[in-house]
């Protein structure tokens, strides 16, 4: 660039590009975006414009749980998505849970196989300790209905003859 009008003439192109990209994602019926990497000022300036809502997502792993959740594709480049890339989320907020802010996405749609369990605890031992415990049950639970089979342990014999008794 060698002068101040080239300069300008560069901005103004990054913003009519910004805001057509923005426009047509707003067009396809697009209300909430989740993004795995970082979105630039101007293109939260016209998602703001167009009454949209942005979710930042760090973790690979939980945008393709939040993708697997809400029915959607994620995609790799930010432009207009199909019909069939698209997702269902009914509701979008953010709360306060237990002194944390939490995004809660809700879809309430009876094809929906996911449900989010949230655990509270004194110490994070005690946390984990839960969650370790809830991830065999949840395990336990999915291995009964798709086996059937199931035995009883820890104790139970004993538990049912005391009950006998």
């Amino acid at each position: 660039m060698k002068n101040a009008e080239e300069l300008l003439n560069y901005t103004k192109s990054e913003e009519e590009l910004a805001e057509k990209i923005v426009k047509s994602i707003a067009e396809a019926g697009v209300k909430l975006i989740i993004a795995g990497g970082s979105i630039s000022e101007i293109v939260l300036h016209y998602i703001e414009k167009y009454e949209m809502m942005v979710c930042k997502i760090t973790s690979k792993f939980e945008l393709k749980r939040i993708c697997k959740a809400l029915g959607c594709i994620p995609k790799a480049q930010f432009d207009r998505p199909l019909e069939d890339e698209l997702g269902v989320c009914n509701s979008a907020y953010v709360t306060e849970i237990g002194s944390n802010r939490v995004t809660v996405l809700k879809r309430e749609e009876e094809d929906c196989k996911f449900s989010t369990i949230v655990l509270r605890g004194s110490t994070m031992n005690f946390l984990d300790d839960i969650e370790r415990a809830m991830e065999d049950a949840v395990s336990t639970f999915k291995n009964v209905i798709v086996n059937g089979k199931f035995v009883h342990g820890a104790a139970c014999i004993e538990t049912l003859l005391s009950a006998k008794l």
